[in-house]
């Protein structure tokens, strides 16, 4: 992992170790249900994170190029192109009727190369870089704080606009509109990688929309080192645990137990809350 998937998917995969950490220390003391249960968990934690992280890293689509591809129509013919095209192959092509003596004729019992020469193997066709404008907007939503950026594609009669929910990355707090470079499930701005944190969306995504501001700021990387520390993150992202206790008391409701129950369904509820937060691309701005 490199330096700058560090930056952006560090805190996601340490926050989704720590919580399968959480379900593994409390296996001792759990029943069969609450072992099943335990089990449940943590399948349903490794296989979203996977997803997510598939996601990040261009393994799985995350539908960009579907959009841009919407906003560029194909360029008409040209009216006059069928015939030009046509000449010009009649002009180039020989006639048959005439002979031409400057092509020699093949010599009886002389192999024909050209037929026998094997075709050599064409190297594939890289992906094509689209250049498109960006725009960063912090997106408050409930509870939840997440990065997005707002895609206008270049080019064609209609400019659609698009929405992609990226991992939290110290530039983007002094990202004003840009251009950016899309290509083969990757996104660049500036010579620095993004990673997307979902699927981009057609419409804006609910919630309260805050803009960057339109120059730099010349404070962002000071707000960077406060931002991105990992007690700060956490405890951001903790907000949504306040729904675990209640995940507690409907564990003791159903399944029965006492506080010792009680207690450990209430900390790994609160852990997959935390986790969920920080997969999903949660931003500490």
């Amino acid at each position: 992992m490199n330096s700058g998937a560090r930056r952006a998917l560090g805190y996601p995969v340490a926050v989704t170790v720590a919580a399968l950490a959480l379900c593994a220390a409390l296996t001792p003391f759990a029943d069969h249900d609450q072992l099943a249960a335990l089990g449940v968990v943590a399948l349903a934690i490794l296989g979203y994170t996977g997803l997510r992280l598939a996601t990040a890293l261009g393994a799985l689509p995350n539908g960009l190029e579907v959009a841009l591809a919407a906003s560029s129509s194909p360029a008409a013919p040209s009216p006059s192109g069928s015939t030009a095209g046509a000449s010009t192959a009649d002009a180039s092509t020989p006639d048959a009727s005439v002979p031409d003596d400057s092509i020699p004729a093949a010599t009886a019992g002389e192999p024909d190369t050209a037929a026998s020469t094997p075709d050599k193997p064409t190297a594939p066709r890289a992906m094509p870089v689209r250049m498109v404008s960006v725009r960063r907007v912090r997106n408050q939503h409930r509870l939840v704080s997440r990065s997005w950026l707002e895609v206008t594609g270049h080019g064609g009669q209609a400019r659609v606009t698009s929405w992609l929910p990226v991992y939290f990355d110290p530039m983007l707090l002094a990202l004003t509109e840009s251009e950016a470079e899309v290509g083969a499930g990757s996104l660049t701005v500036a010579g620095v990688r993004l990673y997307p944190s979902g699927r981009v969306r057609r419409a804006e995504p609910p919630g309260v929309l805050v803009d960057n501001p339109s120059r730099p700021d010349p404070a962002a990387s000071t707000r960077a080192v406060a931002v991105t520390r990992p007690v700060r993150r956490l405890l951001l992202d903790a907000q949504s645990t306040v729904a675990a206790p209640f995940a507690g008391l409907l564990w003791v409701y159903v399944m029965g137990g006492g506080l010792s129950a009680f207690a450990g369904a209430s900390a790994v509820a609160g852990g997959a809350a935390v986790w969920l937060a920080a997969v999903r691309g949660s931003d500490p701005s």
